[in-house]
């Protein structure tokens, strides 16, 4: 299993939000992950996930469920851009997936407008 921390220039952060981890595995091609609130760290439930790449057709949408977990299944390979959505917080990072890989992603929303990572 790779695990790559975040760091400057990895992940762009949108105001409001922050990207704590992303961890890569072999197995099947998809982006997973979890979507949670930054200070209390409970799951977002109902969080809106936009999936876009130039491999896709289009962009694929989905909510995050009740534990604020999220799966995108049977990916071609690619430099994908995920944006997590709820209420007033968002954040979108880029992660590149290679074939029989999964990407874990975890997202910490906080809903404070001055908060900028």
């Amino acid at each position: 299993m790779l695990s790559v921390a975040c760091a400057s220039g990895a992940f762009r952060g949108v105001q409001g939000s922050s990207v704590e981890s992303v961890t890569a595995s072999v197995g099947a091609t998809s982006i997973k992950g979890t979507v949670q609130d930054s200070d209390t760290r409970e799951p977002v439930r109902g969080a809106l996930l936009r999936l876009q790449c130039d491999c896709l057709e289009g962009q694929r949408e989905l909510q995050a469920d009740a534990n604020g977990e999220f799966v995108f299944r049977d990916l071609p390979p690619g430099a994908y851009e995920v944006q997590v959505l709820y209420e007033v917080a968002e954040s979108l990072i880029s992660v590149e997936v290679r074939a029989d890989q999964t990407a874990e992603l975890r997202f910490l929303l906080s809903n404070d407008p001055q908060v900028v990572t």
